[in-house]
C-alpha cells in the first residue's frame, strides 16, 4: 500500500512539473507588449517635450529650444509676431501648460500661457501660444505654432 501512494505522488508531481513547464515556455516566448503605442504614455512624453521646449526658453536657451522645434516651427518663430526667446525686458517669466487635445496617434495640441515681467517689477502681462506637437521617431517635437493676443495687466 506505501509503494501505490508512492508511486501516485510521483505520478502526480510529474504531471504538475510537465504542466508547469509549459505554461513557462508559452510566457517566456509570448511577444512584448508594445509600450509605446499606450495614448497615456504619448501624451506625457508629447507634454514632457512641451515642458523642456518651454523651460529652455524661460533661460533664454535659443540653442535648446530650437532642439525640440521641426524646421516648420524654426520657420514659423523667424517671422514677425512670434518670438522663440523674447526680449531682455520683458522677458518670458513662467509658464502654465493648460488644455491638452489628442488630434490623433502621433499629434497632440497643446495651449500654453507665457507670462512675461520686467525686471524686478513682476509680472506685466501674459499671451497664449497653441503648440502642435508631432511624433518624429522615438522623440515628439513642436511642429507648428499660433501666437495669441498680449495681455498687458497694466491697463487692466
Amino acid at each position: 500500500m506505501k509503494t501505490t501512494y508512492k508511486i501516485l505522488i510521483i505520478c502526480v508531481f510529474g504531471i504538475l512539473m510537465f504542466g508547469i513547464g509549459f505554461l513557462v515556455a508559452d510566457f517566456v516566448n509570448a511577444p512584448p507588449i508594445p509600450v509605446t503605442d499606450n495614448p497615456l504614455i504619448s501624451s506625457d512624453r508629447a507634454k514632457t517635450t512641451v515642458g523642456a521646449f518651454m523651460s529652455a526658453r524661460i533661460q533664454r536657451n535659443q540653442l535648446k529650444a530650437e532642439e525640440f522645434l521641426t524646421d516648420n516651427a524654426k520657420e514659423q518663430y523667424s517671422q514677425p509676431g512670434l518670438t522663440l526667446i523674447g526680449t531682455s525686458n520683458p522677458h518670458f517669466a513662467g509658464f502654465d501648460i493648460g488644455r491638452t487635445e489628442k488630434l490623433d496617434s502621433t499629434q497632440f495640441k497643446f495651449n500654453v500661457r507665457i507670462y512675461e515681467e520686467y525686471t524686478g517689477q513682476g509680472r506685466v502681462g501674459h499671451f497664449d501660444e497653441t503648440l502642435i506637437v508631432i511624433k518624429s521617431g522615438d522623440k515628439y517635437l513642436i511642429d507648428s505654432v499660433e501666437r495669441g493676443e498680449y495681455v498687458n495687466y497694466e491697463q487692466e
